[in-house]
């Protein structure tokens, strides 16, 4: 049982959010006026594995549309400068032996490397009563990208026009 929305009776497709990696069906996801639907899979041994969730409107807690967390990449990163730094150090002047710098200079580099990436990722997030929806997206570039932060805007203006995103008090 494939992906598939059957539609009810006073139900309109308000957004068909799809998009493409490598040409490739990659995220897909409908919402209409009475709630969301996505492909869910299936856990357990199956011919396939895909078919269809649905949240309604009304069982729909919070829908969370934002880039991943850039803190918490500067924070990862730094600590892995910071062991790589250690480590390298212990290396060189602890035990004498330049033989493994290798390590710790990968690990230099990937805490340079890691918060510039984590950036360009996206969280997507729909919190229902008994269902959810948390979907990371890869690191992307060119126009997967583009259409990526179009399908997320899309589906912010879709929770945004129904209520569902709750405004954050500062």
């Amino acid at each position: 049982m494939a992906f598939t929305v059957e539609l009810a009776e006073g139900e309109r497709v308000e957004q068909n959010i799809h998009f493409l990696i490598k040409k490739e069906l990659f995220f897909q996801m409908v919402l209409t006026n009475k709630g969301a639907y996505w492909p869910g899979r299936k856990k357990f041994a199956v011919s396939d594995p895909i078919y269809t969730e649905f949240a309604p409107l009304s069982k729909i807690v919070d829908v969370v549309v934002q880039p991943k967390s850039l803190r918490f990449g500067l924070m990862a990163g730094l600590l892995m400068f910071i062991i790589g730094m250690a480590w390298g150090a212990a290396g060189l002047f602890l035990i004498y032996d330049a033989r493994n710098i290798v390590y710790p200079l990968i690990l230099i580099l990937s805490g340079i490397v890691y918060p510039l990436l984590v950036g360009r990722k996206r969280v997507i997030r729909i919190v229902g009563v008994d269902k959810k929806f948390s979907w990371t997206s890869p690191v992307m570039f060119g126009k997967s990208k583009k259409d990526m932060i179009e399908a997320s805007e899309n589906i912010k203006a879709w929770a945004l026009e129904h209520r569902l995103i709750r405004p954050k008090f500062e």
